[in-house]
């Protein structure tokens, strides 16, 4: 009998045991399978980063393509620009560019005077 008794506290203890073991363990998968889902939700945050990663490096190498360009563009326009600028002060001003024509205008009006002048005289050597 006391050999059943003592295999009866041994299996007491055993079964509280197993109980601690099996308590333990449930708390451990229920704590691994919190682990998991963790790990879940942040691969596939992890997944939208590099996905957002991925298009912002896109939007930049197109914006940089862009920027690139628009500097091309902007010093076509500005070498445009010098041109006509130079164009511009090459060419006389109005006032004077009137002045010219008119002085031009006199010039010619003087030598065809002149002209006349040296037909008269002309006219005048053959009398």
């Amino acid at each position: 009998m006391k050999n059943i008794d003592e295999k009866n506290k041994e299996l007491t203890k055993l079964k509280m045991i197993a109980r601690r073991a099996s308590n333990e363990l449930g708390e451990l998968q229920n704590e691994l399978s919190e682990i998991k889902k963790e790990r879940n939700t942040q691969t596939k945050a992890m997944h939208v980063r590099q996905k957002q990663s991925q298009r912002l490096g896109d939007g930049i190498a197109a914006l940089k393509n862009e920027i690139h360009f628009s500097k091309r563009s902007l010093e076509m326009i500005r070498a445009k620009h010098e041109k006509k600028m130079d164009k511009i002060e090459n060419e006389p001003e109005l006032m004077e560019y009137v002045q010219q024509k008119a002085e031009m205008y006199e010039l010619r009006d003087a030598i065809k005077v002149w002209e006349r002048k040296v037909e008269i005289a002309k006219m005048k050597v053959k009398q």
